[in-house]
């Protein structure tokens, strides 16, 4: 079973099911519980196609990400429009789910789902509308509730990690104290950001070197021959997600047959607790989207 968000419809058939909601729910809920400890503002209605579900949410391993089951899978990427109370649309970029048939996600960029969330929760109703199997499809969801659950999930989950528009204008502003310090200019040497999939999705992702930022770059990001390197996703709706940032000199990708691809990031033998001349690989296992689970210290 894959580890992303559960389908809205599913997690409200366990609440029925534990006796928690009635069996249509006529009002927005907020759900916790289950593996991995998910937390979300859920509702479903019927549309033409079937049954949809839209929900707002986190779990322990994943961050807060608007997730949408259609009532048909969908192929690859694709768009939902939404409007509160008749105002302006606003469009919202959906990823191809990992599970077909299952729910896709849009992980919470602050510019567009802040003032989305907001309206969703002062709101009375909302209008969706997305192309579907058999043309555009639309579904009319009561936000009664909608206040009570949204705000609870925000409150529970995390705070998103940072959005990334840009990827040489986001090193320029990081760059920019540093380079006034050293009262040099900014010129970043090659190699400084470089394009991989890290996810095998066939999208490309991005991995800054900022050892190669240039301005004397490796004082402020360096420690002995460990310098910050920084894996980043790249997001359906344009634009990069920070996933992380550890120190090292050194990565790659491992695909593994039956297992999915894992990073090993190359670092000084201290980072292992060892004092001897090999290096410590640190090993991520890289769940789809880019989610990286440290798997072990070798």
């Amino acid at each position: 079973m894959s580890v992303r968000l559960l389908p809205a419809l599913i997690l409200l058939a366990l609440f029925v099911l534990a006796g928690a909601l009635p069996a249509r729910a006529e009002v927005w809920n907020y759900l916790s519980g289950g593996p991995g400890g998910k937390r979300a503002a859920a509702f479903c209605e019927l549309a033409a196609e079937g049954m949809a579900c839209l929900s707002l949410g986190c779990s322990d391993r994943e961050e807060l990400a608007f997730s949408f089951q259609p009532p048909l899978p969908l192929p690859g990427d694709f768009t939902v429009e939404f409007s509160v109370d008749g105002g302006p649309g606003q469009a919202v970029d959906f990823d191809t789910p990992v599970n077909r048939g299952g729910p896709a996600l849009a992980l919470w960029t602050q510019d567009r789902d802040g003032p989305l969330a907001e309206a969703l929760k002062r709101g009375r109703r909302a209008a969706l509308s997305w192309e579907g199997k058999s043309g555009r499809q639309e579904l009319e969801l009561t936000l009664t509730g909608s206040a009570r659950s949204i705000a609870q999930v925000m409150q529970s989950c995390p705070d998103p990690r940072a959005r990334v528009a840009d990827l040489m204008a986001h090193v320029q502003a990081r760059m920019a104290p540093v380079c006034r310090r050293a009262g040099m200019a900014f010129a970043p040497q090659e190699g400084l950001i470089e394009q991989v999939d890290l996810d095998r999705d066939g999208r490309e992702d991005a991995v800054i070197r900022w050892s190669r930022a240039g301005c004397g770059a490796e004082a402020e990001f360096c420690s002995g021959t460990d310098c910050d390197i920084t894996f980043l996703r790249s997001d359906a709706g344009g634009g990069h997600t920070v996933v992380l940032t550890v120190p090292g000199y050194d990565y790659q990708v491992l695909d593994l047959p039956g297992f999915g691809p894992d990073l090993e990031v190359h670092a000084a033998p201290s980072a292992c607790g060892r004092t001897d001349d090999n290096f410590c690989a640190l090993i991520y296992h890289v769940r789809a989207g880019v989610h990286l689970e440290i798997v072990g210290r070798f």
